[in-house]
């Protein structure tokens, strides 16, 4: 639970325009793509991209995936959606691996 909560806590504080004002959003945009792969942070994004489109009257649409909004610049709601995406399959091949290499059953040898 501490983990899940640092692991969102930390990345918002830091790379949030709305509490930097005087934020690179250009420069900062990989590590918030970067950070998209912790599947809290990827839902943090793609809402707070959602509210952009809201305020300014337009909404999320599907022909509008890969639109920018002033705030985030070049981080578009397709490109967080894309890296959920890979993540969801990092995750499985990881989890796909550890166990076929860790014996989680006590009595099966």
């Amino acid at each position: 639970m501490i983990v899940w909560i640092v692991s969102y806590g930390v990345p918002l504080g830091i790379l949030n325009p709305l509490f930097h004002k005087d934020m690179d959003i250009i420069k900062t945009n990989p590590a918030r793509l970067l950070s998209s792969f912790l599947p809290n942070m990827g839902l943090s994004w793609s809402l707070a991209i959602i509210g952009q489109f809201e305020v300014l009257g337009i909404g999320a649409k599907w022909n509008g995936l890969y639109s920018q909004t002033s705030l985030y610049g070049g981080l578009t709601l397709g490109l967080v959606l894309s890296v959920m995406l890979l993540s969801c399959l990092v995750y499985c091949l990881l989890i796909w691996y550890i166990d076929a290499i860790w014996p989680f059953q006590v009595f099966i040898k």
